[in-house]
């Protein structure tokens, strides 16, 4: 993995967790409450990995 970018969402909309991959692939997940439990989770192991995560306003 390459990078992480969280795109906060304004009241109305989940923000969310795009996965970029070293060869080019992403993944996008919305952060629904499943998704909001495991956030500090997130953070921590892509700390311990070494990986970019950058807070990004969607507007």
């Amino acid at each position: 993995m390459e990078k992480i970018n969280y795109y906060e969402g304004d009241d109305d909309e989940f923000s969310e967790y795009v996965f970029v991959f070293s060869d080019g692939n992403s993944l996008s997940l919305s952060e629904n409450g499943y998704i909001k439990k495991l956030k500090f989770m997130i953070i921590i192991k892509a700390e311990d990995l070494n990986i970019k995560m950058e807070n990004i306003d969607k507007n």
